[in-house]
């Protein structure tokens, strides 16, 4: 890759299911481009019903997600695109937490082939966290266990954790992002702990 060009692939992190941030919609009404959460589209498409403890759904997110990445690879190093950060809604940090809770043997796969794919991508993170918008047992065990993927990804991050509204939350992401699109995202701490954003 060309030293001048930008390998930030930065994923906007929502994984509860039961939230209603939408933040793809809302950053697209603002002009701002980010790539589709794989994960939402194809539920529509299958017969599975097993949502984030299917281990076949989450195996067929993951093979879609490493094909999106190399397909993004090859058209930049091909000039096709231009040297922008990449956004993306939930990517792999939510799957690689879907797998952890569905299967143990995939999520170790996945780990070691994502972190394979840093050579090419610069991943990182701003990931909505919050104890109080867990729905029941499942997406309690889902806020925990979302530290300890961020951890083992090794990859720089920061956690959104004070909710206040969906609309605040949202405009809360928007300026992280802001922030990292004018190559700002230093501000992003691989350290595990939560920040509060006032």
């Amino acid at each position: 890759m060309e030293q001048n060009k930008s390998s930030e692939f930065i994923m906007i992190v929502d994984p509860l299911p039961s939230s209603n941030l939408n933040i793809n919609k809302y950053l697209k009404r603002h002009s701002f481009s980010i790539l589709d959460d794989l994960n939402k589209q194809n539920v529509y498409n299958t017969r599975c019903a097993h949502g984030v403890t299917c281990s076949i759904f989450n195996e067929l997110i993951m093979l879609k997600e490493f094909a999106r990445d190399d397909r993004l690879y090859f058209d930049r190093e091909l000039n096709r695109t231009d040297s922008q950060a990449i956004f993306v809604e939930n990517g792999h940090v939510a799957n690689l937490l879907y797998c952890k809770m569905s299967d143990p043997k995939l999520y170790k796969e996945y780990m070691k082939e994502f972190k394979k794919r840093r050579r090419n991508w610069d991943y990182k993170a701003i990931v909505v966290r919050n104890s109080k918008l867990a729905q029941n047992a499942l997406e309690k065990k889902m806020n925990i266990e979302i530290l300890r993927v961020l951890k083992q990804a090794q990859i720089k991050f920061t956690i959104i954790s004070k909710f206040k509204n969906v609309t605040f939350l949202r405009k809360n992401i928007y300026r992280h992002i802001q922030n990292a699109a004018n190559l700002e995202i230093g501000v992003l701490k691989h350290n595990g702990s939560e920040n509060d954003i006032d």
